[in-house]
């Protein structure tokens, strides 16, 4: 960052400003409840300014500081000039479009309500900022290329705010004028009560009433208004329920500023207490009112029968359901409860208008990689992170036309510029106990889980996505390792997944993730093998809504799985070739939870710009010509090409895809009876000796009874394979699987008869050996 920018910067914290971090050419901080998460310390600032790449600031008023916000457009710099007389010289601000910013001290005990804005004052295009908005501070860059700078005229320290001009800020007690009729109060009569006293309740709250006030007034109106009177306790769950929104708002300021415009809440109400208005009439203006209001201020969008709403202000892709909490609070914002019957039916007409006039497109879940232009772009919160080759840059949710679903809720993390340790490792695979193998080391265990990681960062690369699978006893932390990286990802509100009892359960909690940990699967199902080989390859789920007649989810399942077990229930061939094992030894000290989440959570900025960095490395290798050509023998081609990539090597990636390859087999073939027996048949027969299906079947039982002695051992060979037709379907499944130890050849006969020879395989001794 230039150093006239961080001395102009540091100037204003120490004038006392309230200083903020922001994405580059934003006007919204990247943090949430940004106004508490600005800088406590001018050392905090000045290290934060020495390694950030570009950044935009902004500037949280203090509670006695009021600031008129004159836009370039909309009409504010006509409204300035009626008013300019009133604007006495004061620390000023030009911004990034030509308007201005007037900073203002409030009288001393000043608890009036103050407006949004001077439209009703008839001064359209002024906006007023108090302790509950931010504004873009000097030095930022406008999303249009603009930049934010102190005016010629401004002084140094805030002027009070003028008495005439504080008179238009000052917002009067006034209810809406439409409940009125010839200066006396409508009955609210059935059907229209619980809307009525949800609408007033809400007005209560905005105004700033606290709880038991509006309680009471609320009871009060219920009383006057209401024919006859909703029973005390509907009202009180009306206030209640409302109270939760008025908080959540509160405690999410970055929201505010996504407030519908003036008049469709009037409008509405209108609406619903409009005497001799027929209910499905009333019903149908509000769906209008509300789909007029959105197509001013959003555009509407579909993707897979699955509806959207992006709004332009904030930047949020809305998922169209009934459930989605930012759908609630958008409607909610409209004067419509999510309680009330009205809000089903305007969700309902929401999705029908945009499956009419929506624009088709693709929506993403939590990263995507554009091929074309060789991008990755990353949501990061409600903001978008941008990696080319030559830049890292943060961005607005839409941008390049690069949407993604509010269906997956991220923790903003801020980019790091310059990271000399190795977070990654520290606070992350450094601290399980990995175990050592036939075939792999501790070591490489560590790398195949940082490939894992970094392959979640790139899920376009990847059609066919691998399963990581945690394996140990009791103790080993498999479930830490993988609960830590679903926290890095996403942050500290995710967690493990617990095993469902139903299949289609777990297909709708699988569709619409982007990566999901399931904790304890040692269960074995065969129904669990055949979801897990279908996630892999990514299939369609389309299931049924709950309480509709028809309606269906269609969902693509391009999910990211991870699976903690002590028995992995993985054994049947074409599933354990989709799955990453990580063996993980006994913990010989074990830490609280919290001792080993915190630290994560505390450096997860850092470990994500590490990861960041990384991807820009492999987006600068994926055009390189050794990767473009490279063909592995590993089954999921697009887990090696990717393993190449990430390693700079492949070499290096071949021999590690070989050892993953060697352990996939061990795992398809662990704990089942027949190879013991074909080991000893091998052992004993000639080289030439060719049988049908049913003739090896009875030398296997007969060496299962005669070299054993046993019948248990017996029991256990003939409960798995009841009869030829089965054994001869296993040999077939497995002969890949076995080939570096037995080999199985097959070839037909007269009859279309298939016959079997069983040979040693070049590693057939240590195979022997380690029966013995």
């Amino acid at each position: 960052m230039e150093q006239l920018v961080i001395k102009n910067i540091l100037k204003l914290y120490d004038s006392g400003f309230k200083i903020v971090p922001a994405p580059y050419k934003s006007k919204r901080p990247v943090l949430s409840q940004w106004q508490d998460k600005y800088f406590k310390s001018r050392e905090e600032l000045t290290n934060y300014l020495n390694r950030a790449l570009k950044s935009n600031f902004v500037i949280v008023p203090n509670d006695d500081v009021i600031v008129f916000d004159v836009d370039n457009r909309n009409g504010g710099m006509e409204s300035f000039e009626k008013l300019k007389h009133l604007f006495t010289p004061t620390f000023k601000v030009v911004t990034g479009s030509g308007g201005y910013h007037y900073y203002y001290r409030l009288p001393a005990g000043f608890n009036k309500v103050l407006r949004k804005n001077l439209d009703d004052a008839g001064y359209t295009g002024i906006d007023i900022k108090n302790k509950r908005g931010c504004l873009v501070a000097p030095e930022s860059v406008h999303p249009d290329g603009g930049i934010y700078k102190i005016a010629e005229d401004s002084i140094e320290t805030l002027a009070d705010v003028p008495q005439e001009l504080l008179k238009f800020a000052i917002k009067e007690f006034e209810y809406i004028k439409s409940y009125q009729h010839n200066g006396k109060v409508e009955k609210i009569i059935k059907g229209n009560r619980n809307n009525y006293i949800t609408s007033y309740v809400g007005h209560l709250f905005k105004i700033g009433n606290d709880y038991k006030s509006v309680l009471l007034l609320a009871q009060n109106k219920n009383k006057e208004v209401c024919k006859p009177p909703l029973p005390q306790k509907e009202v009180a769950a009306i206030v209640k329920s409302i109270s939760r929104y008025d908080n959540y708002n509160k405690t999410k300021p970055e929201m505010q500023h996504c407030t519908p415009d003036t008049g469709i809440e009037e409008k509405i109400i209108e609406i619903l207490n409009t005497p001799k208005l027929k209910k499905e009439i009333a019903n149908r203006l509000i769906c209008k009112l509300v789909i007029d209001y959105i197509n001013k201020n959003g555009i509407f969008y579909k993707s897979n029968k699955n509806f959207y709403v992006f709004e332009n202000k904030s930047k949020k892709l809305i998922w169209l359901d009934k459930g989605n909490q930012n759908l609630k609070r958008l409607l909610y914002m409209c004067g419509i409860n999510a309680a009330s019957d009205i809000f089903k039916q305007v969700v309902e007409a929401l999705c029908a208008y945009c499956d009419i006039n929506g624009t088709e497109t693709d929506i993403y879940k939590y990263s995507h990689y554009a091929s074309e232009t060789n991008t990755i772009y990353l949501k990061n919160g409600d903001n978008i992170l941008k990696i080319t080759t030559d830049n890292i840059i943060p961005c607005d949710n839409g941008t390049d036309k690069i949407m993604f679903t509010d269906e997956i809720l991220t923790e903003p993390f801020e980019y790091l510029k310059d990271i000399k340790e190795d977070y990654l490792g520290k606070y992350l695979f450094d601290m399980p106990n990995y175990s050592s193998t036939t075939y792999l080391t501790s070591e490489d265990f560590k790398t195949i889980a940082l490939i894992y990681f970094h392959s979640l960062f790139m899920p376009d690369l990847l059609r066919t996505k691998p399963i990581i699978s945690t394996v140990g006893t009791k103790g080993s932390g498999k479930t830490s390792m993988l609960r830590m990286m679903i926290k890095a990802v996403y942050g500290k509100e995710y967690d493990v997944t617990s095993m469902t009892n139903s299949m289609e359960d777990l297909d709708t909690i699988i569709s619409k993730r982007h990566f999901i940990v399931i904790d304890n699967l040692d269960t074995y199902r065969e129904a669990i093998n055949d979801k897990l080989a279908s996630y892999a390859t990514g299939v369609i789920n389309e299931k049924r809504k709950l309480y509709s007649n028809g309606e269906v989810y269609r969902e693509k399942v391009e999910t990211f799985i991870g699976i903690s077990t002590r028995n992995p229930v993985f054994r049947r061939d074409d599933v354990a070739q989709r799955v990453l094992v990580i063996y993980l030894e006994p913990l010989q000290e074990f830490y609280t939870e919290a001792t080993i989440i915190d630290p994560l959570l505390q450096h997860r900025s850092e470990i994500l710009s590490q990861v960041v960095n990384n991807l820009q490395k492999i987006l600068r290798r994926i055009k390189d010509e050794p990767f473009e050509t490279y063909k592995s023998s590993f089954r999921m081609a697009d887990f090696a090409n990717f393993t190449a990539r990430f390693l700079g090597s492949c070499d290096k990636a071949e021999e590690l895809l070989h050892k993953i390859r060697k352990t996939q087999k061990a795992i398809a073939t662990e704990g089942d009876i027949l190879f013991t027996f074909l080991t000893k048949y091998v052992a004993q027969v000639s080289i030439n000796e060719w049988n049908t299906a049913r003739t090896l079947y009875h030398k296997l039982d007969g060496l299962a009874f005669e070299e054993v002695k046993d019948t248990l051992f017996k029991n256990e060979f003939r409960c798995k394979y009841e009869n030829s037709v089965s054994l001869g379907r296993r040999l077939m499944n497995i002969k890949e699987d076995v080939s570096d130890f037995i080999k199985i050849e097959t070839k037909k006969k007269r009859g279309n008869v298939t016959v079997y020879r069983i040979t040693a395989g070049k590693e057939f001794d240590d195979w022997k050996n380690s029966l013995i």
